[in-house]
């Protein structure tokens, strides 16, 4: 009997699987969960999460998948993608007040948001938004 396969908001390939650990209160469990599954050969933790390097949600190829440890580290990946594209460099980081990319060195920290994705801005890009809002 054919498993039956349906799209989710057009991004995800959603796969009929109610006795599935991960499936849904529908019974669907996501395809790229199955195939990240099947390919590191055990049921993926708790709390994995399966990223898409290329972006794109049906591509399920084993080559396109990446099982992350959490949704913190997948949200890491998405970010240094985000720099490479803009920037050209992985590690470089975008200033909240000039929105310009630039070397970490370059920028400070604010760590209470999220250490894993913390807030990146110039010390001059700051003082000069203070004084703008201030005057």
């Amino acid at each position: 009997m054919p498993v039956e396969r349906k799209e989710h908001h057009r991004k995800y390939i959603l796969v009929f699987l109610p006795q599935h650990h991960r499936a849904d209160c529908r019974g669907y469990v996501r395809e790229h969960v199955l195939v990240a599954s099947r390919a590191i050969g055990i049921e993926l933790p708790t709390g994995a999460v399966v990223h898409h390097h290329d972006g794109n949600g049906k591509n399920n190829s084993n080559a396109n998948l990446v099982v992350c440890e959490n949704q913190s580290y997948h949200l890491l990946l998405h970010s240094r993608q985000r720099a490479l594209m803009a920037s050209g460099h992985t590690d470089y980081r975008i200033c909240k007040f000039c929105h310009k990319w630039d070397h970490p060195s370059r920028l400070l920290f604010n760590k209470r948001k999220s250490p894993y994705s913390p807030t990146a801005y110039h010390s001059h890009c700051k003082r000069e938004y203070r004084r703008i809002k201030s005057g």
